[in-house]
């Protein structure tokens, strides 16, 4: 085994659980709801997990993930910000690599 591959092996861990808080955030803003709401969506994802894993092995593991989670309302309106400004450049890009584009303007 390699130190690339050690690296690289830690790098995929923390991106997945980097994906995990980002996917918490989209459903936060894709609803409107208010950035705190990231806390308190932790808040029922520990108490559900204290029972639907009641009887795992790595029940420990599994709940110290949860716990990290960062879900302060500082770090969801930071993802949202960063979701957002991605899709801005994402369509940005889209446009410029267009050959044609087509606007429709109405009188509203």
């Amino acid at each position: 085994m390699s130190i690339r591959f050690l690296f690289q092996e830690e790098y995929d861990l923390e991106a997945n659980y980097l994906l995990k808080g980002f996917a918490v955030s989209l459903e936060i803003a894709k609803r409107g709801k208010p950035f705190t709401d990231g806390e308190y969506v932790k808040d029922c994802f520990i108490r559900a997990a204290e029972e639907l894993f009641r009887d795992f092995k790595n029940k420990a593991e599994i709940m110290k993930k949860i716990k990290d989670l960062p879900l302060s309302a500082k770090t969801v309106q930071d993802r949202t910000a960063k979701m957002s400004t991605n899709v801005t450049h994402m369509q940005v890009e889209d446009i410029q690599l267009a050959s044609a584009l087509s606007l429709a303007i109405d009188e509203s």
